[in-house]
């Protein structure tokens, strides 16, 4: 039985979105737990304040919990007036209560956080690969996915349930993967893969491709790079995508905001592939995200998947080397140049030949010199001259294509046998050189059927200039000039 006097009941309650500053804030905690531990705190605290009376702490949950009348602060005290033992609440006492369970709140103490990785801390307990992590929370498939300056972040618990839910595809056993009946949300497979698998026998789903070793080039490495394969209808398009949430920029001298706009306006001049930067929003500022490209291609193509991306990697390889020379000072390399011979020989042949030291330099703007567009020469260490010839084509040589490579084959013979003469000199001139520079590629071993048929007399003189030869020309005699 209590004393005269003394408190008999001290009863608290609270809401447990009270406790936290912002909504936002549940995904962070556990938010049962912190409800606990913050009642067990404060009935501690309240027990020894009031060590002879019967301490309650309730809470609700806004789902379950005490009744609304049992949440409002009560401290009963009971004591004798005008001769008769009587229960009644003392305000100041509620102030004293509330005011204890204030400061309890306030320290913090009662925070029970939950679980939250980051993709590298995922990848490392798991074993999953870092770009299928960053697309499942792209794509929305880890639950409470949240991305906070720049880095993505999700609970524990919702990772686990994804884990399950990723089935690695291994093209070399069957191409029936039971899509349908497949309750998977992902599907991914490694790089190797793609090359047992034809475009047209690709089925209709996004198949992540994982390269444990990068794709070749450091833009894909393989902590910092997705490639997305989906296939719809008649079409299959491939979507490379370079982020840096995760791995730190260092791998230029530029940073990633110079580097990154410079590759996608770079990139249209490529009518192949379609360019995004990307960029989020966060606490109202901006983070980059990082730069997207997209290839389209027909289905029906007899080409493997792998085929399919080595192409796409070689175009982005072109990109990314134009770029460089963009931002060092060199040309901007146009799509024009693969149509326009003329553009190509004036805007990059003739002052590529001036910047690598070649003197007499001519071009002959159409009039052909026996197959030579260009004449150039230099001095040789024996105090005499060497004299070159040079032809030029826009766009790509084909071995398919017979015509071409035969026209070719007369032009190299052409400027060997007949010589040509300075203007206003009648000084006869013969190469000893001739190049053949194309601002494409040479494909299906256009050169070495070319170098076949050529005499063999001419053939071990005779050099192949295509847009990445040119382009690596112009990183060392142009932008270093």
């Amino acid at each position: 039985m209590c004393q005269d006097g003394k408190v008999i009941l001290v009863r608290y309650g609270f809401h447990v979105a009270d406790l936290f500053s912002a909504s936002d804030d549940y995904n962070r905690y556990d938010v049962e737990e912190c409800a606990r531990k913050f009642a067990d705190l404060c009935q501690a605290a309240l027990e020894q304040e009031y060590p002879d009376a019967e301490v309650e702490v309730v809470f609700d949950t806004g789902v379950s919990g005490a009744s609304p009348s049992l949440m409002t602060t009560e401290v009963l005290r009971r004591e004798y007036r005008d001769g008769e033992l009587c229960e009644f609440s003392d305000p100041y006492d509620i102030e004293r209560v509330e005011k204890l369970c204030d400061e309890i709140h306030h320290q913090y103490k009662w925070v029970v956080p939950r679980p939250w990785l980051t993709i590298s801390k995922a990848h490392k307990l798991f074993g999953v690969p870092v770009p299928t992590i960053r697309w499942a929370c792209k794509e929305g498939l880890v639950a409470e996915a949240e991305k906070k300056a720049g880095r993505w972040e999700f609970p524990l618990e919702a990772f686990t349930e994804i884990v399950d839910s990723i089935v690695s595809i291994d093209f070399r056993e069957t191409y029936d993967i039971g899509i349908e009946d497949n309750e998977a949300c992902m599907f991914q497979c490694d790089l190797d893969d793609t090359q047992h698998v034809r475009a047209a026998d690709f089925p209709e789903i996004q198949v992540l491709v994982v390269a444990p070793n990068g794709f070749g080039m450091p833009l894909l490495s393989s902590d910092n790079s997705t490639v997305l394969v989906s296939k719809c209808s008649d079409t299959i398009d491939l979507v490379f995508e370079h982020f840096i949430d995760e791995t730190p920029w260092t791998g230029v001298q530029w940073s990633y905001d110079i580097y990154g706009k410079t590759l996608v306006s770079q990139a249209s001049q490529h009518e192949s592939v379609d360019c995004e930067w990307q960029e989020s929003q966060y606490d109202e500022k901006t983070f980059v995200d990082g730069v997207q490209f997209k290839f389209t291609y027909e289905s029906s193509q007899p080409n493997t998947l792998r085929e399919l991306i080595d192409q796409s990697v070689g175009i982005l390889e072109s990109i990314v080397q134009e770029t460089e020379i963009r931002l060092s000072g060199g040309p901007i390399w146009k799509q024009e140049y693969e149509k326009d011979e003329i553009l190509f020989c004036t805007e990059i042949l003739d002052p590529l030949l001036r910047k690598m030291g070649f003197e007499s330099v001519r071009y002959t703007h159409g009039r052909k010199e026996y197959g030579k567009d260009f004449t150039f020469s230099e001095p040789t260490k024996f105090g005499d001259w060497r004299h070159y010839g040079l032809q030029a084509k826009a766009g790509s040589v084909s071995g398919e294509v017979n015509s071409e490579i035969d026209d070719i084959l007369g032009q190299i013979e052409d400027a060997f046998k007949v010589p040509y003469r300075e203007l206003g000199s009648k000084e006869e001139r013969f190469i000893s050189t001739f190049i053949v520079a194309i601002s494409g590629h040479f494909t299906e071993n256009a050169e070495e059927k070319i170098r076949y048929k050529t005499p063999e007399a001419f053939a071990r003189h005779v050099y192949f200039w295509d847009k990445q030869g040119i382009l690596g020309l112009i990183a060392k005699y142009w932008i270093n000039d």
